[in-house]
């Protein structure tokens, strides 16, 4: 669900072949992987890719009002109210339904998601737009990020018990934190 949004919106708004090949590559590589590696069953895939696909059409209908809103708001307190929502989201969750199914990921990801884009626009402010002739900057940038991240949400389950509850959420936290934050910092420090 989350590569259909994600990879769906980016060939969306760049609009080239290239990017719809790769995004459509990547999001069904995603989903067989998730099949393959005995996580979820077919039947939960394509759930996953119509689910993100109909938050990905919903996104794009209503993207010039949701900017519009963010326009005329602090988002500051939009970002922090997603991470309230999403530590709710986690209570209400492991008291009400107590399911198999750890929402720990979920509440999780929407709570980093939140601290990490409050964090880096009030202390970062991390410019992706490269100078002129400097693309190669933004991706080689994009990839070591890539990179570092991927060490980081692989490195914490060797320290992390990701089946628990709240350990699972840390977990997620820590790594969008990364993210969205520690590597647009250091890149930002550096001069990258």
């Amino acid at each position: 669900m989350s590569s259909t949004v994600v990879w769906g919106f980016l060939s969306m708004k760049t609009k080239r072949i290239i990017m719809w090949i790769i995004s459509i590559a990547i999001i069904i590589l995603v989903g067989l992987s998730r099949i393959y590696l005995g996580v979820h069953w077919v039947g939960d895939v394509i759930t996953g890719w119509l689910f993100g696909g109909n938050i990905l059409i919903f996104v794009l209908m209503f993207e010039e009002r949701i900017c519009d809103f963010t326009n005329k708001h602090n988002v500051l307190y939009i970002y922090l109210g997603l991470a309230v929502l999403g530590l709710i989201v986690m209570i209400l969750t492991e008291i009400f339904f107590k399911s198999q199914y750890n929402f720990g990921t979920s509440g999780g990801q929407m709570i980093g998601l939140g601290l990490g884009l409050a964090l880096e626009h009030k202390f970062v402010n991390f410019e992706i737009n490269p100078k002129q002739g400097e693309k190669w900057k933004l991706i080689l940038r994009i990839f070591i990020g890539i990179i570092f991240l991927l060490i980081v949400y692989l490195g914490l389950y060797l320290i992390i018990d990701s089946s628990v509850f709240w350990m699972n959420a840390f977990h997620y936290i820590i790594t969008l934190l990364v993210g969205i934050v520690v590597w647009p910092y250091i890149f930002k420090k550096i001069g990258f």
